[in-house]
């Protein structure tokens, strides 16, 4: 711990993020969700440290340490997000799915959930399942839906078991071994850049 704020107070980024984790876990020192806060903004703002602007923003999304504002958890997600934090991204498709700290607007949770559903996320697998099973910011394709439902559900996602059997009434038997033909081919991309060239 003394290390820790020793190096973070001379700007060290890692010991800046890395004190806040305690602060937030209570690890070494009392919980204290303000202190947490402040080094999170510290590393986030004078590094850019994606992880830590994740966790500031996970801070505003639930009004721990800072009053909760969802425009500022919004903000924090999106430029950890845009430096490929795949948990910041999902957090800022939900955001725009609900029209929390941002104007509602389903595309932009579908490109958000894409994005991180390529990186093997199975929550954002889901809810892009359910946007193309819904027809929300996307055109309405039972076929997709089963495909991200099939991965989600191989993650063990419960929600996306039930999801299939619901999806696949609505496909021929042979849909709906081209989109488990498809699950079983797909693999995670492994780069930010490599993600968004999968996006449609």
């Amino acid at each position: 711990m003394r290390w820790y704020r020793v190096t973070a107070e001379q700007g060290m980024a890692d010991a800046e993020y890395n004190l806040g984790l305690m602060y937030a876990g209570g690890k070494g020192v009392d919980q204290n969700y303000q202190e947490a806060a402040r080094w999170y903004r510290r590393a986030a703002e004078h590094r850019g440290l994606p992880e830590a602007q994740y966790n500031l923003g996970v801070l505003y999304d639930k009004g721990q340490g800072v009053s909760q504002d969802y425009r500022e958890a919004a903000r924090w997600y999106r430029l950890a997000a845009e430096q490929g934090h795949r948990e910041a991204g999902f957090n800022l498709g939900l955001m725009y799915a609900g029209g929390d700290g941002v104007p509602q607007d389903d595309r932009e949770a579908a490109h958000w959930y894409r994005l991180t559903a390529e990186e093997g996320l199975a929550e954002a697998q889901f809810n892009l399942a359910a946007l193309y099973a819904q027809g929300r910011g996307v055109s309405r394709d039972y076929v997709a839906a089963y495909q991200w439902l099939c991965l989600a559900a191989a993650a063990c996602d419960r929600n996306a078991v039930t999801g299939k059997e619901r999806v696949s009434t609505r496909l021929s038997t042979e849909q709906v071994e081209q989109a488990q033909k498809w699950a079983a081919a797909w693999k995670p991309c492994g780069t930010p850049q490599e993600c968004e060239a999968r996006l449609p």
